[in-house]
């Protein structure tokens, strides 16, 4: 089967420092989609500096609205999505700013891990 050439997407991930999320940075950072991502800024992972970095706390997202407009993502991927408000917020946030919304969760990967580790 033949690679489909893909237009360069404006990607933006909220979380993205974590387990699974630095991965997904690089992987769309070398496919050159241009990526920001939203953290509240204290983890050490080391991502490309090709990456926007915005600040904030994942109960903040409505207080960021004018930051994310600016941006104009085409897709948002939620690395952090825990509970049914957070989804809301999620989307109402979203609404009308970015065409699709994907969430994914290592949350079962660190229960394991839990598990195994006593």
């Amino acid at each position: 089967m033949e690679a489909v050439a893909q237009e360069p997407m404006k990607v933006l991930l909220i979380g993205a420092t974590g387990f699974i999320g630095p991965h997904v940075v690089r992987e769309l950072v070398s496919q050159g989609h241009q990526v920001t991502v939203y953290t509240r800024g204290r983890s050490g992972s080391v991502l490309p500096d090709s990456v926007d970095r915005i600040t904030g706390a994942r109960d903040e997202l409505i207080s960021r609205l004018d930051d994310f407009r600016c941006i104009a993502p085409d897709i948002i991927v939620d690395f952090t999505l825990s509970n049914g408000r957070q989804a809301q917020t999620l989307m109402d946030t979203f609404r009308g700013i970015a065409k699709r919304v994907v969430v994914l969760s290592s949350g079962d990967v660190y229960r394991a891990a839990g598990i195994l580790h006593g």
